[in-house]
């Protein structure tokens, strides 16, 4: 399990430290990488989970299936990438096409979830952030709304 949230910056080889709590946690130096196209952030796998998410994704979808089962197989592979983590410093590389389309500059954001770990421009996710005050906002009233108060 993944927590807490972290802001680092990418060196000029789209690199960055693990957070050592994080490196901890992970129990592993293999991970692979994937842009989410949903919300614009990373995902940070390890091996063993993404072995396990790669048995469950064969159980649930076929690429001989219908076309939104074959558009989410050929995403989530084509922007994955295998990574290692780099024994000495902890640092780990983020491959150019994925900072490309996780818009990320130079800042990001590493949030730690039960399974994964995200890594987020440091500008999507203060997007991200507005919008989900906005859905909480509107659930409140939502519910004030429903019980009169």
């Amino acid at each position: 399990m993944f927590i807490g949230n972290y802001r680092h910056t990418l060196d000029d080889k789209g690199r960055f430290i693990m957070p050592s709590k994080l490196r901890k946690s992970a129990g592993t130096n293999e991970f692979f990488l994937t842009f989410n196209e949903e919300d614009g952030s990373l995902y940070l796998f390890t091996k063993h989970r993404w072995d396990e998410l790669e048995k469950k994704l064969e159980a649930e979808r076929s690429f001989d299936g219908n076309e939104d089962d074959r558009d989410f197989i050929r995403t989530r592979y084509y922007n994955a990438a295998e990574c290692t983590l780099s024994e000495k410093q902890g640092r780990l590389s983020i491959p150019q096409h994925l900072i490309d389309l996780a818009q990320i500059k130079k800042d990001i954001l590493i949030v730690g979830l039960p399974d994964r770990i995200e890594i987020w421009a440091i500008k999507v996710w203060e997007n991200y952030d507005k919008q989900r005050r906005l859905r909480l906002e509107a659930r409140k009233k939502c519910k004030m709304a429903e019980t009169g108060e």
